[in-house]
């Protein structure tokens, strides 16, 4: 990599997530190219104290070779912050977002995918974008789902990014009684139409760097009930007209929160209106575009 680099004699580097920080960081350094980080989501909670330790020191050493981080969301910000993973100088927000000419409400393609999918028109359909991981929590999810699906038997939940053969997941759906109108699907590109079958989206997650399938979600009109976690909480800074919050873990709340919206049409139709003015005034792929390429010419050679 250290010789490709000094071969092609690039500008910049731009880097996601851990691993590839760890090596874009190193790398850089090596070859003196100039470093980008990008977070989506600091992820240490899932590891014992000493491993937390020992990642939140070595995210905050690399940090000092790295030329800006790049935060997907202010909450992602303030938490790195907290943590002193870096200072605000060396850091800039640039929200995830979306091309809300893609994914936009249509009725024909719900009709087209629910057939598609085995589903009848008239039933609800629960949707959440996941995985098996600690963060994502969809065991809390199922058990969500299954008390919804006992009191509307005619309801589906359809969970994208998981395998249905994940033996976890189906082990706990076949123990809850809601295996049959479960639905996983790994891989999926046509995340725009599957979004379209959906009534309500749910996320579960412990914490996000601000999640694309949530906003996916909100651009389609879809209502959206989430946890009230870091990445999550960005969706309620200015107020809370396009989101439900949950703010415990708990079953109960959830399920009040998703019948309540099944309940009244007019009231979820609405919220999915207003969600959707928000990702375009907020979350829209342009905007964010352009805020990188102002972070790329940073560092263009012909502006030093």
């Amino acid at each position: 990599m250290v010789r490709f680099l000094k071969k092609e004699k690039f500008d910049l580097i731009h880097s996601h997530g851990k691993a590839a920080g760890v090596y874009s960081r190193i790398v850089g350094k090596i070859t003196g190219v100039p470093v980008i980080h990008q977070l989506h989501g600091i992820h240490y909670k899932q590891y014992p104290k000493i491993i937390q330790f020992l990642y939140l020191s070595l995210e905050s050493f690399f940090s000092h070779w790295s030329k800006t981080i790049i935060c997907v969301s202010e909450s992602e910000r303030d938490e790195g912050l907290k943590l002193r993973l870096f200072n605000k100088k060396e850091s800039v927000v640039i929200n995830n977002s979306v091309d809300t000419t893609k994914f936009k409400p249509s009725m024909e393609s719900k009709a087209k995918t629910r057939e598609k999918n085995g589903i009848p028109l008239e039933a609800k359909v629960i949707l959440s974008i996941s995985r098996v991981c600690y963060q994502k929590n969809p065991e809390l999810t199922l058990d969500i789902f299954a008390k919804i699906y006992k009191n509307n038997p005619n309801s589906y939940l359809m969970l994208i990014g998981i395998s249905k053969d994940d033996y976890k997941i189906q082990k706990q759906a076949e123990s809850l009684g809601i295996q049959n109108n479960l639905l996983c699907l790994e891989n999926q590109k046509n995340i725009h139409q599957l979004l379209s079958l959906a009534d309500v989206y749910i996320s579960t997650s412990r914490w996000e760097g601000l999640s694309l399938g949530v906003i996916e979600a909100m651009a389609m009109e879809i209502p959206v009930i989430l946890s009230e976690v870091t990445g999550n909480e960005e969706l309620k800074r200015k107020d809370n007209n396009e989101v439900l919050f949950i703010s415990s873990n708990l079953v109960s709340d959830y399920v009040q929160a998703i019948e309540h919206l099944f309940q009244n049409e007019s009231y979820a139709s609405q919220m999915g209106q207003l969600a959707r003015e928000k990702v375009k005034n907020e979350y829209n792929l342009l905007n964010s575009t352009k805020k990188m390429e102002k972070v790329y010419l940073t560092f263009d050679p012909k502006n030093k």
